[in-house]
């Protein structure tokens, strides 16, 4: 799947996980230029989740996560813009992706749970990860 130049605000997940994207199972996503703002989601990526039993893989470029949140206290709330699961991988791609005040009870802005996920970048600006 590809996302470009899209806005997602004020989405909220309906039941635990992904406020505006949940992909999953050997999946492949690509977003670029585009904003997540004011997304929620209980337990998991209050904007998105990339969740990969099967390996799951995105990129993500030039793209704002702002406001965002996963809500849930004790034991969730993992990743208040971006949860990477169950083997995924996610690659923030030519420095200009901006985490601004998201927030999780763990990982304001990413969280990695469910080993072996994968966190890669190929470029971070200065001030762009908060």
């Amino acid at each position: 799947m590809v996302i470009e130049s899209s806005t997602f605000e004020r989405n909220k997940a309906k039941i635990n996980d992904g406020g505006a994207v949940f992909i999953h199972e050997d999946s492949v996503l690509g977003v670029s230029s585009s904003v997540f703002r004011d997304c929620t989601a209980k337990r998991y990526g209050g904007a998105l989740v990339v969740r990969g039993a099967q390996q799951s893989i995105a990129v993500v470029e030039a793209t704002l996560f702002e406001s965002n949140a996963a809500t849930d206290t004790f034991p969730y709330g993992f990743g208040g813009a971006l949860s990477i699961r169950h083997s995924a991988e996610v690659t923030l791609a030519g420095g200009g992706n901006t985490f601004k005040e998201n927030n999780a009870r763990q990982g304001a802005s990413i969280s990695m749970t469910d080993p072996p996920t994968k966190l890669l970048f190929d470029g971070c600006s200065p001030g762009t990860y908060r």
